[in-house]
């Protein structure tokens, strides 16, 4: 189990799934990132930096804790409090998948906070079924397994099964890193 001090820090990648023929079908992530600090806390308290700032609630309502929430019941567990710091840089409602990368955190700090030990795949399939498609949420979580590579496009394929449609899913980044989690060691503000 982890600390009760310990603490967290998340970057999800921007995407676009909006690309012509490929449509829904085709994700692209991005170097533009949602980053987010957490750590358990004795009670809510999200703030709230970077990019339309102003249109990302710090109060319960917050889409990234609705989204921890929301796993939460779904596997039966309540999740304590937090610290939530964002930072983003992705514009919303701009075709970017703010959303997604949104859903992505939020289902990365359950998953992180209540010690269920999904794997990134996993992770990918709760942040689709939420968002009700897959394309920006692959994009998001699947550039993971290139962690690390050079700004250049590389093609994954994914299939899987998404309210009884199978959808398939191609992936370019250039982005220069995913979705990553990692410990923080940060002073916090």
């Amino acid at each position: 189990m982890a600390s009760p001090a310990a603490a967290w820090k998340i970057r999800v990648p921007a995407s676009s799934a909006n690309l012509g023929p490929g449509f829904d079908a085709l994700g692209l992530a991005l170097s533009v990132y949602l980053r987010c600090r957490f750590r358990r806390a004795d009670k809510l308290k999200i703030v709230v930096r970077g990019r339309d700032a102003g249109l990302i609630s710090s109060s319960e309502d917050n889409f990234i804790w609705q989204t921890a929430l929301g796993v939460a019941r779904d596997v039966g567990a309540q999740l304590e409090p937090v610290e939530l710091e964002i930072d983003n840089d992705i514009p919303l409602g701009k075709g970017l998948g703010s959303s997604a990368a949104a859903l992505t955190a939020g289902v990365v700090i359950a998953n992180v906070l209540l010690e269920l030990g999904w794997k990134p795949l996993r992770v990918l399939g709760e942040a689709a079924r939420i968002e009700g498609h897959p394309d920006n949420a692959a994009a998001s979580v699947l550039v993971f397994y290139e962690r690390g590579c050079e700004e250049v496009c590389y093609l994954v394929r994914q299939i899987f099964s998404l309210h009884g449609r199978v959808s398939e899913v191609m992936l370019a980044s250039v982005a220069t890193e995913g979705y990553s989690i990692e410990e923080d060691s940060e002073p916090w503000r």
